[in-house]
């Protein structure tokens, strides 16, 4: 799967509609990176980085997975759309649509043979501060919880990263006495379940 016939399954999709499980997978497998904006501050990355930026106007793109930066272009002046993507990275473009109007000029990266190429990928989900040594993430700003799967009512799972303990998988359940949930059940994987990195950073 090149980026070529990625973008040609892409082109001319819908805003709100923009992957499938399928597509991603097929990205992820060849390791190219789908890059695409939602509302007016969002970035979505998906395949290769799984992954959401708050970009509000536009902005350079830049994390420890990318060999080069993206640029965020809100209503560029070369596409009557929302937002365009520019990177020295090699790419193809591809358009979403919002009914019948250019919503986005989204981009797919080709990532093989690049100085990160096959990229250890740090998502969301299994993020913390000790494989992450920016500012937003210190050892006292190391916890998140991320809702994931799908439960019956008064049910959750969460994804737990950071904390001072290995990333974990939590099964809640409502407590009706106390209107919280309570943790019910807790699973510790070896591997990230979103990206497939291997939870090595708390290990004693």
């Amino acid at each position: 799967m090149t980026k070529e016939k990625l973008t040609a399954m892409l082109d001319g999709i819908q805003y709100r509609n923009e992957t499938t499980d399928q597509i991603e997978q097929l990205a992820k497998k060849n390791n190219l990176l789908i890059v695409f904006g939602a509302s007016d501050d969002l970035c979505e990355f998906r395949g290769t980085i799984d992954d959401e930026f708050g970009w509000y106007d536009g902005r350079e793109i830049t994390c420890r997975s990318l060999p080069k930066s993206i640029e965020a272009v809100w209503c560029p002046l070369d596409y009557a759309c929302s937002w365009a993507y520019q990177t020295e990275l090699p790419h193809a473009k591809f358009r979403i649509y919002e009914g019948d109007e250019l919503y986005c000029a989204g981009i797919v990266v080709d990532l093989n043979n690049t100085t990160h190429s096959k990229v250890s990928t740090l998502c969301r989900m299994c993020l913390n501060a000790r494989v992450d040594e920016s500012e937003e993430l210190t050892d006292d700003n190391d916890l998140s919880y991320i809702s994931v799967g799908s439960v019956d009512d008064g049910y959750r799972i969460m994804i737990w990263s950071g904390g001072g303990k290995p990333v974990s998988i939590i099964f809640e359940a409502a407590n009706k006495d106390c209107n919280e949930m309570k943790v019910v059940g807790r699973y510790y994987p070896k591997f990230c379940p979103n990206c497939g990195r291997p939870l090595t950073e708390y290990e004693t």
